[in-house]
């Protein structure tokens, strides 16, 4: 296991695998007892433009932003589609 920090990013047309093997390799940190994360970027932003208006959805941001912190590995998937650009009905 690497004690390094580094990140690594997964690149691809939808539907290709890029999150099975994400979370297969979220998996295997995981085994070795490090803490694991995994926050849809698209679900978190949803919540993050509710929290405006919202004084529970602004007690959750805080609370998965606290976890994101603490977390030993940090998965962020469908990074740069919360957005609505590059958005795939695969994923609608």
């Amino acid at each position: 296991m690497l004690t390094d920090n580094f990140n690594v990013m997964l690149m691809g047309k939808p539907g290709t695998g890029k999150t099975s093997l994400a979370l297969a390799m979220l998996d295997a940190v995981h085994k070795k007892n490090k803490t694991t994360m995994f926050v849809s970027t698209m679900a978190f932003s949803l919540l993050l433009k509710k929290s405006f208006n919202d004084k529970n959805a602004k007690f959750q941001v805080e609370k998965v932003s606290s976890a994101m912190k603490r977390a030993d590995v940090l998965l962020l998937d469908d990074f740069g589609t919360e957005g609505g650009m590059n958005s795939s009905p695969v994923y609608d």
